[in-house]
């Protein structure tokens, strides 16, 4: 027998079945990963051991899928047991050969990465309160499409490499122009000191992905028609 409840209780089951299918497309709507990149591919003429923290160093080293530039270049520490971070000594550079697909125009990305400061063997060689790090996102033609600098701080306890748990995010719109390089540097490649180290790079893209909308279709068209139907039933 058809009654007043049942309707009820038909037109809320309607209802909770958009309201799932409409939170089941959005949830599509997620960052994606385009690119990563950990450094623990690096390989070097290993050297000596870090001042103060007795980690294992090394220099002139590289790293697949970048090209490096700058005196001894690629530096690096091993802050791990095979966990490589780099380090950038003064006019020391490192750019990634092929450009990531992270350019669609109107697309929002966002680049992270642990960072923080570096030194050698020598104490006058670490980080200083003035010395830092510049990641830039360089087009085809090398014009800059975003930059950022990021200052760790001076080396010292509590402060040496990653211990202190700094994450960088540098975040951009597309322009539409094509894949983008990612490049690091030393902020002030006149001081003969170590801007910082840095590891583990992200590049995501954090706008909803456009099957979110089409999955969550479905579930605003049941909606749609529920509510016109609840009309209809209230007018009669």
């Amino acid at each position: 027998m058809f009654t007043a409840k049942t309707c009820v209780k038909r037109s809320s089951s309607i209802l909770a079945a958009a309201v799932i299918a409409i939170i089941g497309g959005l949830s599509s709507a997620k960052a994606s990963t385009l690119f990563t990149e950990d450094f623990n591919g690096y390989t070097g003429n290993l050297y000596a051991n870090q001042a103060d923290t007795r980690d294992p160093l090394a220099y002139g080293g590289s790293v697949p899928g970048w090209t490096a530039a700058g005196f001894h270049a690629v530096h690096a520490v091993e802050v791990g047991s095979g966990d490589w971070a780099v380090m950038l000594f003064s006019d020391n550079s490192i750019t990634l050969d092929a450009g990531v697909a992270a350019n669609d125009a109107g697309q929002n990305y966002l680049v992270s990465f642990d960072y923080g400061t570096g030194n050698y063997n020598s104490e006058n060689q670490g980080t200083g309160v003035s010395d830092g790090l510049t990641v830039e996102l360089l087009r085809d033609d090398n014009t800059v499409l975003a930059e950022q600098t990021y200052m760790p701080g001076a080396w010292g306890p509590g402060n040496y490499d990653l211990e202190a748990g700094l994450q960088g995010t540098l975040s951009y719109t597309g322009d539409g122009t094509g894949d983008l390089r990612i490049e690091i540097l030393d902020s002030n490649p006149t001081d003969p000191v170590f801007g910082g180290s840095i590891d583990n790079i992200a590049l995501s893209s954090t706008a909803p992905e456009p099957g979110g909308f089409v999955l969550a279709g479905p579930g605003l068209a049941v909606l749609g028609w529920f509510m016109a139907r609840r009309r209809r039933v209230v007018i009669g």
